[in-house]
């Protein structure tokens, strides 16, 4: 692993179910209405994250936001 992703070698051990029989999806499961009242409400402060990458030999940065950090305990 490096930075959080597999080095290529690695992918086809990671695919295996045999290897590894539970996974994480990153899936999030969230009430949509309760989403809209905090988005009119003005109350979901996330942070954006600057990603710099290259596309078609010009650099760009692209925003992002990520979604489970709305999450407040």
């Amino acid at each position: 692993m490096k930075d959080g992703k597999p080095i290529i070698i690695e992918v086809n051990e990671f695919k295996s179910i045999e290897k590894f029989k539970n996974f994480n999806t990153n899936n999030l499961w969230v009430n949509l209405n309760a989403i809209k009242r905090l988005v009119e409400a003005d109350a979901l402060k996330m942070e954006i994250i600057p990603n710099p990458k290259e596309v078609n030999g010009i650099k760009v940065l692209q925003l992002e936001i990520a979604a489970g950090a709305a999450i407040r305990v």
